[in-house]
Formats: structure tokens, C-alpha cells, sequence
């Protein structure tokens, strides 16, 4: 690994999960919301594993023209 810290995808990741798993414990949601999000959240830490060891600005870059162009529209 590049450095010891969190990057932010990996902290929204567990912050999902950690959500969902404490508001299953007191609120009846249903499966389907509560998979989506764990998926969600998962998918996040998985790409913040992978950003953390390789670069990523080829995709930063990509991301960025494809809202760009969604804004000129």
C-alpha cells in the first residue's frame, strides 16, 4: 500500500455498512434496501482497496468528462 490512511472510499464503505447493520437493530427495513445498501458499501471498500494501491487518475479523469458532458446537456 501507497500509505497507511483511509481514503475516502474506503471510510464511506464501512460508514454504510456500520449504518446499516446499527439501523437494522432498531428500524424494520425492508431486505431489498438493506442488501442494496451493504452492496453499496461494499463495492465502495472493494474500490477503495483497489485506489489505494494503484493510480487511479485515468478513471478521476474519465469520471470527470462524463459529468461534464452531462452538465452541457
Amino acid at each position: 500500500m501507497k500509505n497507511d490512511k483511509m481514503n475516502k472510499y474506503v471510510k464511506w464503505g464501512l460508514l454504510l455498512n456500520a449504518f446499516s447493520i446499527t439501523i437494522n437493530q432498531f428500524i424494520e427495513v425492508p431486505d431489498f434496501i438493506m442488501y442494496f445498501i451493504i452492496g453499496i458499501g461494499f463495492s465502495l471498500y472493494v474500490f477503495g482497496m483497489i485506489s489505494s494501491n494503484h493510480d487511479m487518475t485515468k478513471f478521476i479523469n474519465w469520471k470527470r468528462n462524463l459529468f461534464k458532458s452531462f452538465i452541457k446537456q
